[in-house]
Parts: C-alpha cells; sequence; structure tokens
C-alpha cells in the first residue's frame, strides 16, 4: 500500500562514526590545546563584526541613502579575522612567531570593527 510500511531499510554508503574523530594521519598527533587569550580575542572580533558592525553599517545605509556602506574596511576586518583562522593558527602548536601574526592580526580586526561599530 501506500503507507509507507513496507519499504526497505536505508543503507547509507557510510559507516557510522562515535565518540571523537581523530586520527594519526594529517592531525598533530597529542595536540589538543589552543592559546586561550587567542580564542578570547577571536570571540570578541568575530562577536564585534557579526552583532555590532555589520548590522549597523546596514541600518545606517539604509537610513541614509549619501552614507556609503564602507566594505572595504569591513572586509579587510573579516580578511584579518579568517586568516587566523587557518590550520595551525589558534592551537598552541606553532612558534613564537605565529602567534605574535595572529595578535597582531586580532589587534587589527578588532581596531576596524570598533571603528565600523561606533566604538
Amino acid at each position: 500500500g501506500g503507507d509507507g510500511g513496507d519499504a526497505a531499510p536505508l543503507v547509507l554508503p557510510f559507516e557510522a562514526n562515535s565518540g571523537e574523530l581523530r586520527t594519526e594521519v594529517g592531525n598533530l598527533a597529542g595536540i589538543g590545546s589552543s592559546k586561550t587569550t587567542q580564542k578570547v580575542q577571536n570571540y570578541r572580533c568575530q562577536t564585534l563584526l557579526e552583532r555590532y558592525a555589520e548590522p549597523l553599517q546596514g541600518v545606517l545605509w539604509a537610513l541614509d541613502a549619501h552614507r556609503r556602506y564602507d566594505n572595504q574596511t569591513m572586509y579587510a576586518a573579516w580578511r584579518h579575522l579568517l586568516h587566523n583562522h587557518a590550520h595551525d593558527s589558534i592551537g598552541a602548536c606553532s612558534d613564537k612567531g605565529v602567534h605574535e601574526d595572529v595578535d597582531h592580526r586580532f589587534v587589527h580586526c578588532n581596531e576596524m570593527a570598533g571603528h565600523l561599530a561606533g566604538h
């Protein structure tokens, strides 16, 4: 009949997994760390962009047809933030220079996002 009761069971083309999906291949074995200070910086920058800078710029542009949406600064702020999301950037397994670069990008992102959010 049309009630679906006699349909064949769904067979998935892959194996079901549970728990952590970690392998020793392509992953730094034993690394489960992060730089907490950089995680906090990331949260602050991302929140400032998502919840304040983007919405405020959109509202200000909508209210004033002569106001230019500052997409260059917005793009640059997002670019700095997203560069910090690369493979080993925030994980505490890179050398000091990488973490200094990450901190530098967070400073720039925060400054730009703060400017766009009116801080």
